[in-house]
């Protein structure tokens, strides 16, 4: 009994299913903020100045890669392109929006984008079966 359940907290999660979890974690849970941007274009004159950008191109830039990135991530298709796409977004966002200071919203999504850069899809994606 006692070797059965050392046996279980010492075995690994199989990666394929550590990186589909990731990737649900982190498209899902950014998913929201897209559909928010979408649903509240009249936001972007109100969007933070992003340097080399206007507010309404960065909001639209903004959008366009939460929503790409958390379906493309969900779904596994151009996983690490999209990584680099969120890695820079949420780069941006974590300086220009939330300050200097490292407890900003968009934190976890950067370290999660950054795992997903690192670890790839996996084999439950859509890279993998068209491959």
């Amino acid at each position: 009994m006692e070797n059965a359940f050392f046996a279980m907290m010492i075995s690994p999660i199989p990666y394929d299913w550590a990186a589909l979890l990731v990737r649900l974690v982190i498209g899902l849970s950014l998913f929201p903020y897209a559909l928010q941007k979408i649903m509240n274009t009249q936001n972007a004159a109100h969007f933070p100045k992003v340097p080399g950008f206007s507010p309404q191109a960065g909001f639209w830039l903004a959008m366009f890669v939460e929503t790409m990135a958390s379906i493309c991530t969900i779904l596994g298709f151009f996983t690490r392109v999209v990584a680099v796409a969120g890695i820079i977004n949420m780069g941006v966002a974590v300086k220009t929006v939330h300050g200097r200071y490292y407890n900003a919203t968009a934190m976890p999504y950067l370290l999660g984008f950054i795992a997903i850069l690192c670890i790839g899809a996996g084999k439950y994606s859509l890279d993998f079966w068209l491959k």
